[in-house]
């Protein structure tokens, strides 16, 4: 049963049903980067996302999906995270400072072979507020490895160009930490 309360639709519990704050879907990705590096280590290799800035109106996060792809057989989890953005939106933001929340894990097998969409849930304190017309960069990293290599590993989907740009910019931790692409990263926001 759902009820209708100051125009929001919630679920049986009273919780809000998430809605479609952001996103870029311009599938299938005409790039594809690996992510082959524990973060934080130095290497263009650690952490692949996308800066965005918030919508017109306050919300809380409740979810991020990144086009994912597994290669071979990987051993790990990935966690997607939130941080403040440096620079500009669109052109040269990036991470700055310490993450701001953080997902639960997903293991690298639950990843598919011919790539797609998975869903990082956010919950408890984690669910950060996301203030309206705010910059921030969400990304995607390992939590933890077992198996990752050349031949074993995860990519992340973004667009280079045509045939549609998102208004924010890719980002990644390069080799002289946080960086910014002129890519789009695949992603969904969600949020309450």
């Amino acid at each position: 049963m759902s009820l209708l309360r100051k125009g929001t639709i919630t679920r049986r519990g009273g919780l809000p049903t998430p809605k479609l704050l952001d996103s870029y879907d311009v599938t299938p990705p005409n790039t594809e980067s690996k992510l082959l590096y524990l973060f934080p280590n130095l290497g263009s290799f650690a952490s692949r996302g996308q800066a965005i800035t918030t919508g017109a109106s306050a919300k809380k996060l409740t979810s991020i999906k990144f086009w994912l792809k597994k290669i071979g057989s990987p051993v790990a989890t990935l966690i997607a995270q939130v941080y403040a953005s440096t620079g500009t939106v669109g052109t040269n933001a990036k991470p700055t400072g310490n993450a701001l929340a953080e997902s639960g894990s997903i293991d690298a097998s639950s990843c598919l072979t011919g790539g797609g969409f998975i869903e990082f849930i956010f919950t408890g304190g984690q669910r950060l507020p996301l203030p309206a017309l705010t910059d921030i960069c969400i990304v995607v990293l390992y939590k933890s490895i077992t198996t990752i290599d050349i031949d074993n590993h995860i990519r992340v989907g973004s667009n280079s160009g045509a045939p549609a740009t998102h208004g924010g910019n890719a980002c990644y931790y390069g080799d002289s930490g946080w960086a910014a692409s002129s890519y789009d990263t695949l992603f969904y926001l969600y949020g309450v």
